[in-house]
C-alpha cells in the first residue's frame, strides 16, 4: 500500500560527512599548496615573518600576525568551510578582507599528521581528522600572546589514504617548499603598506636551512596613472645567494557595472567601483629575463598558470576548486575583462615606459613561445599581445614628431640584409636604437609582418623612380627625392 507524502516539515533529518572527503581534500594539496595555504594565512593576520620547522618529530609553523581573535577560533572549530553549521544554530563567518576565506588552508596540514595543535593569544585549541575538534579554546601559558604556533606530529603509519610522514616525505617537503618560495612570496611585499609579508624562515633537522627575505620600495615611470613597485628579495641556503628583482606596474580600473557585486581580495580593492590589476616583468642584470616564463598571482602563484610570454599578470582571477590555474576566461565573464584590461595596460606600458626603460628588451618580454593545447590563458593574453604587434603602431621607429619616437606599423618597416642597405628609405621604415641590431627583434619583427630589404630591394628602388610607390618586396612607403648613383 502506498502513502503520498505531503509534508516533510516533521519528519527527523541527519547530516553526515564521512571522513574520505577531509582524506581527498588533505591529499590533493602538495607541498607547495600546503606553503600557499600557510602563508596567505599569516598575510592575512597582519604578520611579517612565517617560520616552518620539520623537526624529527612534528611540524612546527610560528606567525607574528595578529593573535587568533574569537571569530577565529569558531573557524577552527569546524572542520571544513563557512556558513551555517548542519543541526545546529551555529554560523561560521568567512573572514573579511583577506586572499582567503573558505576556511579550508589549515586542514591541509592533515596530509601531513592526525591532529593540529593551534596555539595562539594564550589559548590553544586541536583539530583532529577523525575525532574533530576542542571547542571552546582551552587556556595555556604554553602560547604565544601575539602571533601563532601550530604544531602537527607526523602520521607514524598509515591512516585510512593518508601515508605516514616519513623522514623522505619531510625532506622531499623541504626542498618543494624551499624551491616555491618566490612564486608564493613575491607579491606580498609592499613599499608602504604595515601588511607585509617579509620573510619565511624554513628550517629541517638535518639539512640546510633557507631564509627568505623581500622588500618593496616605489619607482618612477612617465606613464600616467601607472604605480611601479620594485621587489627584490634574497634567499639563502647554505652559503648560496639568489637573487629575485620584478617590477610591477600596477593600473585602477573601473569595474564594469555587471561586477560591481563581485567579491575579491581586499587586497586589490580601491572602493566599491574601482580596484587594481598589474602587470610584472622579472629583472636579470637590470634587464627583462625574457627566458622567464610568465606567472598568474592571485596574489599568490599559481603553480600551473603560465601567461604565454614572459609577462606576469597580478589581478583577483576566479581560480580553479585547486588555485592551481584559473578559470578559462571562456568561461568566466570577470576573468575574461580581467585579461582584457591586462592586455590594454600591457600595449600601453610597451610604448612608453618599457621602451624608454629596456629598448630591444621590451619587445621580447612579449614574444610568444610554444602554446599548450590547454592553456586558455596564453590565447586570450599573449596571443592578444601578439596581434597588438602585428596590427597595430606598436613598433619604435627613427621616425621623429616633436622630437618624440614614432611607432608604426610592423608591415612598414625594413629590415634590412646588411648595413649598407640601410638608410636609403624614410627614417620611419627603419626600426629604432637597439631594435634595429638585434636578431631576436629581427625574427619577431618579421614574425609580425616587416620586410627584408636586400640587393633584389634596392634594384626595385632605383626602378621606381622618384616619388613613386615602391613594389614588393619594399615596405609599404613612399620614396622621395632619392638619388642612387651607378658604381659601374
Amino acid at each position: 500500500m502506498n502513502i503520498a507524502v505531503t509534508s516533510t516539515e516533521d519528519l527527523s533529518y541527519q547530516y553526515y560527512v564521512a571522513e574520505s572527503v577531509v582524506e581527498q581534500f588533505a591529499l590533493s594539496h602538495t607541498p607547495t599548496a600546503v606553503l600557499r595555504e600557510l602563508v596567505q594565512n599569516e598575510y592575512d593576520a597582519g604578520g611579517q615573518e612565517l617560520g616552518v620547522h620539520f623537526g624529527s618529530e612534528r611540524l612546527v609553523i610560528t606567525g607574528n600576525g595578529d593573535p587568533i581573535d574569537a571569530a577565529g577560533w569558531e573557524r577552527l572549530r569546524v572542520m571544513l568551510g563557512t556558513g551555517w553549521v548542519p543541526n545546529s544554530d551555529t554560523y561560521i563567518e568567512a573572514k573579511k578582507s583577506s586572499i582567503g576565506s573558505k576556511n579550508f588552508g589549515l586542514r591541509s596540514l592533515f596530509t601531513v599528521g592526525d591532529e593540529i595543535r593551534v596555539y595562539s593569544g594564550g589559548k590553544w585549541s586541536a583539530l583532529n581528522w577523525r575525532r574533530g575538534s576542542i571547542y571552546p579554546p582551552r587556556e595555556t601559558d604554553d602560547s604565544p600572546q601575539r602571533g601563532v604556533r601550530i604544531e602537527v606530529s607526523y602520521r607514524p603509519t598509515k591512516a585510512g589514504a593518508l601515508e605516514p610522514f616519513t623522514p623522505t616525505r619531510r625532506s622531499a617537503w623541504a626542498r618543494e617548499i624551499g624551491d616555491s618560495l618566490a612564486e608564493t612570496l613575491i607579491k606580498l611585499a609592499h613599499p608602504s603598506r604595515s601588511q607585509s609579508l617579509r620573510r619565511v624562515i624554513l628550517k629541517t633537522d638535518g639539512m640546510p636551512g633557507v631564509s627568505w627575505t623581500q622588500r618593496a620600495s616605489e619607482d618612477r615611470t612617465s606613464a600616467r596613472g601607472i604605480r611601479v613597485i620594485r621587489r627584490q628579495a634574497l634567499q639563502e641556503s647554505a652559503g648560496h645567494r639568489n637573487r629575485v628583482v620584478e617590477l610591477e606596474y600596477q593600473a585602477r580600473v573601473q569595474i564594469p557595472e555587471l561586477h560591481r557585486q563581485k567579491d575579491y581580495p581586499s587586497y586589490y580593492r580601491i572602493n566599491r567601483n574601482r580596484m587594481w590589476v598589474g602587470v610584472s616583468l622579472r629583472l636579470f642584470r637590470g634587464r627583462p629575463d625574457a627566458s622567464s616564463p610568465g606567472m598568474v598571482y592571485y596574489p599568490l602563484g599559481a603553480p600551473v598558470a603560465r601567461t604565454g610570454n614572459s609577462v606576469s599578470l597580478n589581478a583577483p582571477f576566479e581560480m580553479d576548486n585547486n588555485r592551481a590555474n584559473i578559470v578559462p576566461p571562456s568561461s568566466s565573464s570577470w576573468n575574461e575583462w580581467l585579461v582584457q584590461e591586462l592586455v590594454e595596460l600591457t600595449t600601453r606600458l610597451l610604448i612608453t615606459d618599457w621602451y624608454e626603460r629596456f629598448g630591444a628588451g621590451a619587445y621580447l618580454v612579449l614574444e610568444a613561445g610554444e602554446r599548450d593545447s590547454g592553456n586558455h590563458l596564453a590565447e586570450a593574453y599573449a596571443g592578444a599581445v601578439e596581434d597588438y604587434l602585428r596590427n597595430e603602431e606598436a613598433w619604435a621607429s627613427r621616425g621623429r614628431s616633436r622630437r618624440k619616437v614614432t611607432f608604426v606599423t610592423a608591415d612598414t618597416l625594413a629590415q634590412p640584409d646588411k648595413m649598407e642597405f640601410d638608410g636609403f628609405l624614410e627614417p620611419s621604415v627603419y626600426l629604432d636604437g637597439d631594435l634595429a641590431t638585434n636578431d631576436g627583434i629581427a625574427r619577431l619583427s618579421s614574425m609580425c609582418g616587416a620586410k627584408r630589404f636586400g640587393p633584389d630591394s634596392l634594384v626595385r628602388l632605383r626602378c621606381a623612380g622618384k616619388d613613386s610607390v615602391a613594389s614588393s618586396p619594399v615596405p609599404r612607403t613612399r620614396v622621395t627625392g632619392i638619388c642612387l648613383t651607378s658604381t659601374e
